[in-house]
């Protein structure tokens, strides 16, 4: 925290709550166990079944990563890059308010938010792809990963399951600057015209090989197909 007593950034907390820090001590971890989701509360106490039935949903989740950390910070420094994460940020959470998502949160140049549907989810990817493509800025460029399926929904902490887990591999770790790269269950879930563009590919992850679909988006005009 600056003197002055600013917001500070809890760090390590992913979905983007921020506290008055005190100058003398940090949060206790009673006070941080307070914060945990219901999931996290009952998932020692219940059973599978209950757990499952309590808090397993069918969604769709997309994770958008920024590209280019070591490039931009090496040529413009850190402070660019950190202006840059705040303009991803806002431009991110405009579209996917825009598209029907929730639960958006970020977690240093991550985003992440949750879809009713497949669609609703590339709609709002391709709607981030071509404004970033649009952006007078040209270092604003970010990678998105798109999982669609069964997901335990743990609230402010975010969901879990493969198709999180995959996606978070697709748009952290795979997917370079412009490319949106989606799940099988993903693919699957979308229309033979919302699949337009998508070629497959897979990469072996973890020890795990990950069959997927990516698709580059170049110019505004090439989302629309």
């Amino acid at each position: 925290m600056s003197r002055s007593g600013s917001l500070t950034p809890l760090v390590g907390y992913p979905w983007g709550r921020e506290f008055r820090a005190s100058p003398r001590r940090s949060p206790s971890i009673t006070q941080r166990e307070g914060l945990l989701s219901d999931l996290f509360k009952q998932i020692e106490s219940a059973s599978d079944e209950e757990i499952e039935r309590e808090f397993g949903v069918r969604k769709a989740v997309m994770v958008v990563d920024s590209s280019g950390f070591t490039r931009i910070c090496k040529a413009k420094g850190i402070l660019h890059f950190l202006r840059l994460v705040v303009r991803m940020r806002r431009l991110v959470r405009a579209a996917v308010d825009e598209g029907g998502g929730s639960q958006f949160r970020c977690e240093a140049d991550n985003c992440y938010a949750v879809f009713a549907t497949a669609a609703e989810a590339l709609a709002a990817a391709a709607a981030i792809q071509v404004r970033t493509l649009a952006d007078p800025e040209e270092h604003l460029s970010v990678s998105i990963g798109l999982g669609y399926g069964d997901l335990l929904d743990a609230g402010h902490e975010g969901m879990f399951g493969d198709e999180m887990n995959f996606a978070s591999k697709l748009g952290e770790d795979t997917a370079s600057a412009n490319e949106v790269r989606i799940t099988e269950g993903f693919h699957q879930a979308l229309s033979a015209e919302e699949r337009a563009g998508f070629e497959p590919e897979s990469v072996r992850v973890s020890g795990v090989d990950l069959h997927h679909y990516c698709r580059t988006w170049r110019d505004p005009a090439a989302a629309k197909g």
